[in-house]
């Protein structure tokens, strides 16, 4: 309810997206509760899948999000997951396990395809965070709270620095004239590391999660070698995302508008 209030009070742009976000959001509550008492697993992680934009629910979570501003954004791609991931630490168990490895693995191919024709840096935050939804459930399941505690200030930290950054990119000021260079290099850092890209921050904390999880669960270890192989696609997706924005940027007359 506080966070509806807050949305309502400073978002001003299209409330349409606002309405069908809080209804998606509705809906997926009102089925982890059902499915819940009714002790429907399966149905039940499905739900919360729903909740958290993952694979098979890219569509809504992607094109809803966008018309956010950056602040209701930052929100709801970091704090808004606190409670479904608490639900995922209590209903989890390891019969579950190659479950959520497998919807894992469509969830990096079907975002690692989407990244390859992405231009807006924007959305590529987005589709980033529906794939980063994954590795916050498995640092949830690991049974740590230290690694998941790590792991989730690192990932809030890189989306709330590369949303503030990209407002920069339509300050029109001689001040950022001068610094536009050094700016374009610190948000190709940001991206990086959100992309896991070694030996930056979240290169070290997605491995912390991968050991901790081969450690509890060595029989699964082959999995992980495909998801870590995978990150190398991402990675690459991630700089020719940013090359066709700078080339964007650079062969129009204004900036791309963030809001």
């Amino acid at each position: 309810m506080l966070f509806i209030g807050v949305s309502y009070t400073i978002f001003f742009h299209s409330y349409t997206q606002l309405i069908l976000y809080f209804l998606f959001q509705t809906v997926s509550s009102f089925s982890v509760l059902i499915f819940f008492l009714l002790s429907y697993k399966y149905l039940l992680f499905i739900s919360l899948f729903l909740k958290l934009g993952i694979f098979p629910f890219f569509s809504w979570y992607l094109n809803v999000l966008y018309r956010f501003n950056s602040f209701i954004l930052f929100l709801s791609l970091t704090f808004h997951k606190i409670p479904a991931m608490y639900i995922f630490y209590i209903i989890f168990e390891s019969k579950y396990l190659f479950f959520l490895y497998l919807i894992r693995l469509f969830s990096l191919l079907v975002s690692s395809i989407y990244m390859l024709f992405l231009v807006d840096l924007r959305y590529l935050i987005i589709v980033s965070s529906a794939g980063n939804n994954s590795f916050i459930v498995f640092s949830v399941i690991s049974n740590h709270f230290i690694v998941f505690s790590v792991f989730y200030a690192v990932y809030t930290a890189t989306v709330f620095l590369l949303l503030s950054t990209f407002s920069r990119f339509n300050t029109h000021s001689k001040f950022y004239s001068y610094f536009y260079t050094v700016l374009v290099f610190y948000l190709l850092l940001l991206l990086l590391n959100l992309g896991a890209f070694p030996p930056l921050p979240r290169f070290f904390t997605k491995f912390l999660v991968f050991f901790t999880l081969m450690f509890n669960f060595p029989h699964l270890s082959f999995y992980f070698v495909i998801v870590l192989a995978s990150n190398v696609v991402i990675i690459v997706s991630y700089l020719l995302i940013f090359n066709k924005y700078l080339v964007n940027i650079f062969s129009c007359k204004g900036y791309l508008t963030l809001y």
